[in-house]
């Protein structure tokens, strides 16, 4: 093949690459065509498999380019408006629009959807989880990270609205003082029904005032009792082994937070009040948090 040719053929290649490839993407306005910013968008197949979840940009549009002639389902959530499930394809390249609707105010209510699935009450917002979860889900963080406005950054805090969460509750249960960010990683989310998000929370009972930088997440579960439990043990190299326990326990009369961590870790020093001398493969188990809460 000539050189010429060569050249013409990359050139019909890159064309057809082009437009099977790029350029179809969507954007998300409001009925007043304003461009619609953070809108989060998960992405399904034809089969209901997830393939991404991504967020529009300042400009409304979706980052995120789609293929075409692929079947696409889109389920739309935002804080400020309605959730909407999309289905869409693409036979050439462009950019589709689509109208979102605003929230609907009703007294100090706020109907995120006709479903009801976000409800805002005053200073509490009651989130229907059951709305927002999936089959696969292993723990209350894979939940939480889907919910419109609620983030989770690489340690654990979670934020609503950009406002930190600063205590989490179960059953209206205070059980971690400032270390919910790993326990949200072993909470089972399978029989929570909702989520309350609670401003300015105070849980110093018999004070009424409440405090402006305090915001607390309520994980409201099927029933008044709760229990659930996660074990994980890894190998490293051969003097390295750890393993780790958690569980909560939540009823009427009891509440119990445990999450323990076992390491052996090959030779390390070891200290008490009669020795200071080193031991081979010590066992050196850590309970990092005990809390029980007899409730009379």
């Amino acid at each position: 093949m000539t050189p010429y040719r060569l050249l013409i053929s990359l050139i019909i290649f890159l064309l057809i690459n082009g437009l099977f490839t790029c350029g179809q993407t969507i954007r998300f306005v409001s009925q007043d065509s304003t461009a619609i910013n953070n809108a989060k968008v998960l992405v399904t197949n034809d089969n209901n498999q997830m393939i991404a979840i991504v967020y529009s940009t300042g400009t409304g549009e979706l980052d995120y380019e789609f293929k075409t002639f692929t079947k696409y389902n889109l389920k739309v959530t935002h804080s400020l408006f309605q959730a909407r499930e999309i289905k869409v394809s693409f036979s050439t390249k462009e950019i589709k629009v689509y109208k979102l609707d605003r929230l609907t105010e009703n007294l100090d209510q706020i109907l995120i959807s006709a479903k009801k699935s976000i409800i805002k009450k005053g200073d509490t917002t009651i989130i229907n989880i059951k709305k927002f979860a999936l089959p696969t889900d292993k723990n209350l963080k894979q939940v939480i990270s889907r919910i419109p406005g609620m983030e989770i950054n690489k340690n654990g805090d979670i934020t609503y609205q950009g406002k930190k969460i600063t205590d989490l509750l179960i059953n209206g249960r205070k059980l971690f003082d400032q270390d919910y960010n790993r326990a949200i990683d072993f909470i089972n989310s399978k029989k929570a029904v909702e989520l309350k998000v609670i401003e300015k929370y105070n849980d110093y009972h018999g004070f009424k005032e409440k405090i402006a930088n305090s915001n607390a997440i309520d994980v409201v579960y099927e029933g008044e009792n709760l229990y659930t439990s996660q074990v994980a043990a890894g190998i490293g190299t051969q003097n390295m082994k750890t393993a780790q326990y958690s569980h909560i326990v939540a009823t009427k009369l009891l509440s119990n937070y445990t999450r323990g961590t076992y390491a052996n870790v090959g030779t390390i020093n070891y200290s008490s009040t009669t020795n200071n001398s080193p031991r081979k493969n010590p066992c050196f188990i850590k309970l990092s948090k005990i809390k029980n809460i007899i409730n009379l």
